[in-house]
């Protein structure tokens, strides 16, 4: 048998890499670019990075799960935020709140556990997940946020999507802000742990160690 031309082989192993590109890393460059064009005030912009983020990182979890691999807890919340951001509040929903049952208290399971329980009028969802909210998760504008629009309802001064626009508009004061603290001098030297970690998106644009840029407002 005739061996094949070693330039047929490197097309072929290269077009085999190509097939395998794999598709986390599609759906982290499709999340990190639909944030930053998010916090820049392009919500259009971001719709549709936000829906190729959700749909890859859906694709590589249904791989996963026939190789028996669990997805990484950030892989799963970035995975719901694309979700929600996408308008798919049924399915961030049922995320969130898996994790949620599960024991799960991360700040974005908490914060976009409730959105997406808004969104589907679902008000004791929403107000079970916002109320495990607490000043030990870091962020004081979100904290009071969430413990003004939990306050609103209890009173019947805020209805639920009265609640979750205000929960909103905290979650972008608290983005906005945790990106120009990052841009310090201090902290780029001292970078908060998480920022240096799998969870970039708390206090950065960009995943680190790249410096993140000032937004306008």
């Amino acid at each position: 048998m005739k061996r094949m031309p070693f330039f047929l082989v490197t097309l072929l192993v290269v077009g085999m890499l190509g097939a395998c590109v794999p598709t986390l890393r599609v759906a982290d460059g499709n999340f990190q670019k639909a944030r930053h064009l998010r916090l820049a005030g392009l919500n259009e912009e971001a719709a549709p990075e936000y829906a190729a983020a959700a749909a890859a990182y859906s694709k590589a979890f249904a791989r996963r799960s026939e190789d028996g691999r669990t997805p990484f807890l950030s892989s799963r919340l970035k995975a719901g935020m694309s979700m929600y951001w996408t308008g798919r509040f049924k399915d961030a929903y049922e995320l969130f709140d898996g994790l949620f049952e599960a024991g799960g208290r991360s700040l974005e399971t908490i914060v976009y556990g409730g959105l997406s329980a808004a969104e589907l009028d679902r008000h004791e969802d929403a107000v079970r997940m916002w109320s495990a909210m607490d000043a030990t998760h870091g962020m004081f504008i979100l904290h009071e946020g969430i413990k003004a629009a939990l306050a609103g309802l209890d009173e019947g001064s805020m209805n639920l999507r009265q609640a979750a626009d205000h929960v909103r508009n905290a979650l972008w004061k608290q983005d906005k802000r945790n990106v120009r603290i990052s841009l310090k001098p201090q902290e780029q030297l001292n970078p908060p742990e998480n920022c240096a970690g799998r969870f970039w998106w708390r206090y950065s644009e960009s995943p680190c160690p790249a410096p993140p840029r000032l937004l306008d407002d």
